[in-house]
């Protein structure tokens, strides 16, 4: 379960929460700080079953935090990158 991501801002990415993005960022550009793939956050379930948390936008096997992960890491083939 991804729980913190990077956010573009001030020219710069910055570490955040599950929680910051969800209340503060959620129109904002964020991104997996491990293979840098743009993520989305997704709240709790109302039941309490799932916590909340990142996930990618395309899905990629290549990194440690998704859940399909294959076992060797690698970039993500379509990396968020602003400059």
């Amino acid at each position: 379960m991804i729980e913190d991501c990077e956010l573009w801002a001030n020219k710069q990415w910055h570490l955040i929460s599950i929680d910051d993005a969800l209340t503060k960022y959620a129109e904002r550009q964020l991104r997996c700080p491990e293979c840098h793939g743009s993520v989305r956050p997704h709240r709790a379930s109302a039941d309490g079953l799932m916590q909340a948390h990142f996930e990618h936008r395309i899905g990629h096997t290549g990194c440690s935090r998704a859940h399909k992960f294959d076992g060797v890491q690698r970039p993500h083939p379509k990396p968020l990158e602003l400059r």
